[in-house]
């Protein structure tokens, strides 16, 4: 029950009106009159489902490094800091449409009241799969005390990857008159999809739209924009005006570059990121191995993918050790309540102890055998590649994924899932190889074979940690490891549930009928592209 609470409150009562948009993510590039002002931590879930109206949703909110001093943001004044701490604000929000505004409008009313930590536990365990977290930075856009603020959030969890910038405005005149800067790239106020609510249970970003000002028709930046470079690489795929030959050349060269970048230069200071890039574009030059398999040979496609695995290998400790403590982390976020928050801490840093042991692997090895395989893709006998070639390289991917579907009433283990979810990252990569073949439905279907792929994935991080926990138990009377376990079990359900469902669909056709559909779109697309 929610009692009235005298804790800080941002904005009572008011009028929030917004723009939103994707954002080009580098403030490098923005101008120097684009200046940061703050930024906050945000845990937020909904006690309403995405689409009602109220919208109700609780708010934890951590300034990341501080609050600078006087500044004044669209999310209100600063909070009062009273310790050397940097304050938490936790709050109860509800937002209405206003009325004859219409469903895409920008103007909502929106009531904030601020609630004590216990308050905000009661709600947040009724906002269990409806939660985002984010990092928010403010920015001024120009040099003048009364230019606009924005907003950036840079979303993390399952949603990590999404860039969204908000806008907000004294009036509905000054939110008309607006223009955007390029930085704001394309605007997505009216999508649905984008509001925070609708996130909160989506899973995954969504796919981007195109942008409002091209569908519009901008004829002059058309105009004077300079024609796209035939020679930029437009990364792992075929390009639109590439033959199939090329375009795999040329994607497997660039993944092997970027994760030799990843492993020679980048790791010194991000080894985390750096290894989990690395490892990310080797398994897509394996997939793209397989797919060329017909037409390279099964002795070059062998001895090139043993060299990507093995190379893979040296990196998957420290890797892997991380991800247990991510694991964790997750579990704490979605169960918060179910368990003391000290026994997801305790078994979080005892995890944390073994990743730090872990995380200084080598890379000798794996750069040697990369860079092996990187200088002798010019002598891989692509040229053979053909539409054929390629259909069977793909289908056969197809087909393995399709038979690996379990079936109503099945009960498929662990390892069995695993496996499924290598066929099914195979037909992601696959599809973004291929998506120009016909982007408007390859597209689509690649992004649901990517979902797919990462329930898979959540579901053998958790049973990798169920395994890890009852191998080698956490020595700390503060870890209720039964019923950590117990929340690994519920969750890995409700994976499964949910990748069966999408499963299903995702393998809905037949393989012939799956690669009959597929020629025409390769055989339509090839005989227009011409060599560069």
């Amino acid at each position: 029950m929610i009692r009235g609470s005298s804790v800080w409150q941002a904005r009572p009562v008011g009028i929030e009106i917004e723009r939103k948009f994707l954002v080009d993510d580098d403030p490098a590039t923005w101008g120097p009159a684009v200046t940061e002002t703050r930024s906050w931590e945000i845990r937020q879930g909904y006690v309403t489902p995405p689409g009602a109206d109220p919208e109700v949703r609780v708010r934890l909110t951590r300034p990341a490094a501080g609050p600078t001093p006087g500044a004044e943001s669209s999310e209100g004044p600063a909070p009062p800091t009273g310790t050397a701490e940097a304050p938490v604000v936790r709050q109860l929000t509800t937002k209405a449409a206003r009325p004859g505004a219409g469903e895409d409008a920008v103007v909502r009313t929106e009531v904030e009241v601020g609630i004590t930590a216990e308050e905000f536990d009661e709600l947040w365990v009724v906002t269990d799969g409806r939660r985002i977290e984010k990092l928010r930075t403010e920015y001024r856009l120009g040099g003048a005390p009364d230019a606009p603020l924005c907003t950036v959030d840079r979303f993390g969890g399952p949603l990590a990857g999404l860039v969204l910038a908000e806008v907000e405005f004294d009036g509905e005149d000054a939110s008309a008159a607006f223009v955007p800067p390029p930085f704001l790239r394309v605007e997505v106020t009216a999508d649905r999809r984008y509001r925070n609510a609708a996130l909160a249970g989506a899973g995954r970003p969504p796919a981007e739209p195109r942008s409002a000002r091209a569908a519009a028709g901008d004829e002059a930046r058309s105009a004077s924009a300079p024609a796209p470079r035939r020679d930029a690489a437009p990364g792992f795929q075929v390009a639109a005006h590439e033959t199939l030959a090329d375009g795999l050349r040329r994607s497997a060269s660039d993944q092997l570059t970027g994760a030799l970048d990843a492993l020679e230069r980048r790791i010194a200071e991000e080894p985390g990121k750096a290894v989990h890039d690395a490892r990310k574009r080797l398994k897509k030059t394996r997939a793209l191995l397989r797919l060329s398999r017909p037409a390279i040979g099964r002795e070059v496609a062998r001895r090139e993918n043993a060299a990507l695995r093995s190379a893979a290998a040296t990196l998957s400790a420290a890797r892997d050790a991380d991800v247990l403590v991510q694991t964790v982390e997750a579990l704490a976020d979605r169960y918060a309540g179910r368990l003391p928050a000290a026994a997801f801490t305790a078994v979080r840093d005892a995890l944390a102890g073994s990743a730090s042991a872990d995380r200084a692997v080598p890379v000798d090895d794996a750069i040697a055998g990369v860079r092996g395989v990187l200088e002798r893709i010019p002598s891989w006998p692509l040229d053979a590649t053909t539409v054929t070639s390629v259909l069977q390289g793909e289908g056969r991917a197809y087909a393995a994924g399709h038979a690996q579907l379990p079936g109503d009433g099945d009960r498929p283990t662990a390892d069995e899932l695993h496996e499924w979810r290598k066929r099914v990252k195979d037909l992601w990569y696959h599809g973004l190889l291929l998506q120009n073949a016909w982007p408007a439905v390859l597209q689509p279907q690649a992004e649901e074979a990517h979902h797919l792929s990462e329930l898979l994935g959540d579901d053998h991080d958790l049973a990798v940690l169920r395994d890890r926990l009852t191998g080698a138990p956490i020595d700390d009377p503060a870890a209720d490891v039964d019923g950590l376990l117990d929340l690994v079990d519920r969750r890995r359900a409700e994976l499964l549930g949910d990748a069966l469902t999408l499963g299903r669909r995702v393998y809905a056709e037949t393989p012939k009928a799956h690669t009959r559909r597929l020629r025409r779109c390769l055989d339509e697309w090839q005989g227009s592209a011409t060599p560069v």
